[in-house]
């Protein structure tokens, strides 16, 4: 598909886990190779919101995700959580969704611009 229609640039989406970075890895070197830009990387399921006093609760014990942006040379768009909200969005639209999380979707949107228009 990448070598058929012409693209601006690829958003990677992960999730704070080792073996998915693995994976991820590989699509960006695959990336790489047929010369398509990497706007950044988006990591989904980053956190839980605490329903009580709104904290953010990192639930992976595998949680590298600095360092494997370093070593594949691309930028965080931004963190989602694992929210009922987010996976209720294909059914539910944005409207229902929570606020902090729409300002997250917000941030990636702008950071997503950004970087296709450097």
């Amino acid at each position: 598909v990448m070598q058929s229609i012409p693209l601006s640039g690829v958003v990677m989406v992960s999730i704070p886990q080792d073996m998915v970075n693995m994976i991820v890895s590989k699509s960006i070197n695959m990336t790489k190779m047929l010369n398509v830009p990497i706007l950044g990387l988006v990591e989904n399921m980053s956190y839980i919101i605490c329903p009580h006093c709104g904290e953010k609760i990192k639930i992976f014990s595998g949680e590298n995700t600095d360092e494997f942006l370093k070593e594949n040379n691309i930028t965080l768009l931004g963190e989602l959580p694992t929210d009922v909200t987010v996976s209720g969005m294909a059914d539910n639209g944005y409207s229902n969704i929570r606020a902090e999380i729409a300002e997250e979707f917000e941030k990636i949107t702008d950071n997503v611009i950004a970087a296709l228009n450097k």
